[in-house]
């Protein structure tokens, strides 16, 4: 904190960072489940109607 007045710049702010970090970690586990999905659906756009197993 001295430094920060030494320097003449303002002190982080720590909670607005950690709420930044907590974001971005969700941001990324949201678009992961979404590459999952599309992922997913491209891979179902190839499967033949006969090859789908509805007993599983």
């Amino acid at each position: 904190m001295k430094s920060s007045a030494l320097f003449e710049v303002t002190f982080p702010d720590f909670k607005l960072m950690k709420q930044c970090r907590k974001d971005v970690k969700l941001l990324k586990q949201l678009w992961d489940y979404i590459s999952l999905v599309r992922y997913s659906m491209n891979d179902w756009k190839s499967t033949r109607w006969r090859e789908i197993n509805v007993e599983q």
